[in-house]
């Protein structure tokens, strides 16, 4: 893993990295202070695990606190916004894995998939997973060997679809997307 970066004002990441192999993805590890992001969408899926701070994120249909041991489970390409809850500030370790190879662990691991994969439910108190998200972070920092971090990827993966995932959620209809998403569209078309 490698690169950090500083954005006064707003926070730092500390660490991000690629990981590839069984199941390609990225990791960060970041800081945020009184920062607040604009409506996005992610193309991965992510698995983050609030290290200390509050993080309040935005939804259609509602939001959600994370405090410090909640693990974060976002679809691929739900949008969303937020920021620091109350100016306190967030500091976030972060699993980004292909929405496809996840349906591919799952189906080799004997789970029926239809359509894309969904968590329902963002925020969940799981402290195996909080560890083992850690664990993943700290063994890729510290230069583990490829076949220990895949491991812990795969882990982490197959405990968050068996126990949280929605292995049956049809994807978003073409042409749902927010109106400024479109308009983004149009304008790079």
């Amino acid at each position: 893993m490698s690169g950090s970066a500083s954005y006064p004002g707003y926070g730092e990441v500390l660490h991000f990295g690629r990981l590839r192999g069984t199941a390609e993805a990225e990791l960060l590890h970041a800081r945020f202070g009184c920062f607040d992001f604009s409506r996005h969408a992610h193309d991965r899926v992510s698995f983050g695990l609030i290290t200390s701070g509050v993080l309040r994120i935005e939804q259609v249909g509602g939001g959600f606190v994370a405090g410090q041991g909640d693990v974060i489970l976002y679809d691929h390409d739900r949008v969303h916004w937020g920021g620091s809850e109350r100016g306190r500030g967030w500091t976030i370790r972060t699993l980004y894995a292909d929405p496809e190879r996840l349906a591919e662990l799952a189906r080799e691991s004997g789970m029926p998939v239809r359509g894309t994969i969904g968590f329902p439910e963002p925020v969940v108190r799981a402290p195996d997973m909080a560890r083992r998200l850690l664990a993943l972070h700290e063994a890729v920092e510290a230069g583990a060997p490829r076949l220990e971090s895949e491991s812990l990827m795969i882990e982490i993966i197959l405990e968050a679809l068996c126990r949280y995932g929605d292995r049956g959620r049809e994807p978003a209809p073409a042409g749902a997307a927010p109106h400024a998403v479109g308009r983004a569209r149009d304008y790079l078309e």
